[in-house]
C-alpha cells in the first residue's frame, strides 16, 4: 500500500470513508475541513497513490493546555497548564486497518510537535484515548498517562521523548510490529 499525507481539501473524498466509527467518520466529512480553514485544527488525510482523492486515514491535531504531572522534573516549577499539541483524532479507513498505517500516522504527530516546538513553546503530544483499551496501544509509542493514579485516560509523550524515539529507530519501529 502506498500512500501520500497531505493537508485535508475540498477534492478528497470523505463520504466514502469508514473507520467503523461513527463519530469519526462524520467528523471527517462534515467538520475536517471547515475547522481546517478556520485554524481550528490541522488534518492530514493519507490518500492511496493511485487513487488520490481516497481517504486511507487520517489524523488531526490542535493545540491544548495541559497540566503536565506535578512531579515531572522538567516542568513542576511553571505555573500550569502549559501547551502541547494535541492528537485529537485520528482513524484509517476499515479497508486498510491492519498495514500499520496507524503508526504512521502517529509519527507523523511526533514529527510535527517537534517542528512545532522549534518555532512555538509546547511540551509534549497530548492524546486522549477513546476508551481503556486505547491505553497500551498509545503506550508501545511512548505515551504515559498524564495522572497514573487518577481515572483519566489522558496520556502525553513530552517534547525531549518525542525526540528521542525519532532518533531511535527501534522504538518507533516497534510500534509497527
Amino acid at each position: 500500500m502506498q500512500y501520500r499525507l497531505e493537508p485535508i481539501q475540498k477534492k478528497h473524498d470523505r463520504k466514502s470513508f469508514d473507520c467503523g466509527n461513527q463519530e469519526l467518520n462524520n467528523y471527517l466529512a462534515t467538520t475536517a475541513r471547515s475547522a481546517d480553514e478556520r485554524n481550528i485544527s490541522k488534518t492530514f488525510v493519507a490518500c492511496d497513490i493511485e487513487s488520490p482523492n481516497t481517504i486511507l486515514g487520517y489524523v488531526t491535531l490542535t493545540g491544548c493546555s495541559i497540566t503536565s504531572p506535578p512531579d515531572h522534573k522538567l516542568y513542576r516549577n511553571y505555573p500550569h497548564p502549559l501547551q502541547a499539541i494535541k492528537l485529537a483524532r485520528m482513524a484509517v479507513d476499515q479497508r486498510y486497518q491492519g498495514y500499520d498505517l496507524g503508526s504512521q500516522l502517529i509519527i507523523h504527530a511526533v514529527q510535527t510537535t517537534i517542528e512545532t516546538a522549534d518555532r512555538v513553546g509546547v511540551i509534549g503530544l497530548v492524546v486522549d484515548p477513546k476508551h481503556a483499551g486505547l491505553v497500551n496501544y498509545y503506550g508501545q509509542f511512548g505515551f504515559i498517562k498524564v495522572d497514573p493514579s487518577g481515572e483519566s485516560l489522558e496520556m502525553w509523550i513530552p517534547l525531549q521523548d518525542c525526540i528521542a524515539a525519532l532518533n531511535d529507530p527501534g522504538l518507533m519501529s516497534m510500534a509497527s510490529t
